[in-house]
This record gives structure tokens, C-alpha cells and sequence, in this order.
């Protein structure tokens, strides 16, 4: 047993998370080029999950920025 318990009170900071997500872009990246060498169906399993647990953390990431919208002016989006 691990006698240690997982720290859940992180203090990144704005800057923190951007490095972070543009390593887990790096990442899916380098997956796409592993895609599309031959490899077994285990092999593409594996890369699959971990693509869909990148793209799950981005989702979380992206779901917890707060987005500027001007209160007194009509917002236009795009």
C-alpha cells in the first residue's frame, strides 16, 4: 500500500496550464504519426485511449476558462 494520498489542491497558474496544454497537442500529434504507421491492433487500442484521455483533459481545461463578455455592449461572437 501506498501510504501517501494525492495532493488535490493545485496552484497553477495561467501560464501553467497553457504549457500544459500545448503538450498534450504536441502529444496527439505525435499519436496522429503513429496512426498511420502499420501496428498492431493492440498497439492502436492503446494509442486510442490515450487519445481520448487527452482530448477528455483538454475538454475539462477548456470547460473551466472563463470567457470575457463585455457586460454593456451586445456580444458578437467569432
Amino acid at each position: 500500500r501506498n501510504p501517501m494520498k494525492p495532493n488535490t489542491n493545485f496552484t497553477l497558474t495561467v501560464n501553467d496550464i497553457s504549457h500544459i496544454e500545448k503538450a498534450l497537442y504536441t502529444r496527439l500529434a505525435e499519436l496522429s504519426g503513429l496512426c498511420q504507421t502499420p501496428s498492431t491492433a493492440k498497439k492502436i487500442l492503446e494509442l486510442s485511449e490515450e487519445t481520448s484521455q487527452i482530448y477528455n483533459l483538454l475538454g475539462r481545461i477548456h470547460n473551466q476558462k472563463v470567457w470575457y463578455r463585455p457586460e454593456m455592449d451586445v456580444y458578437i461572437g467569432g
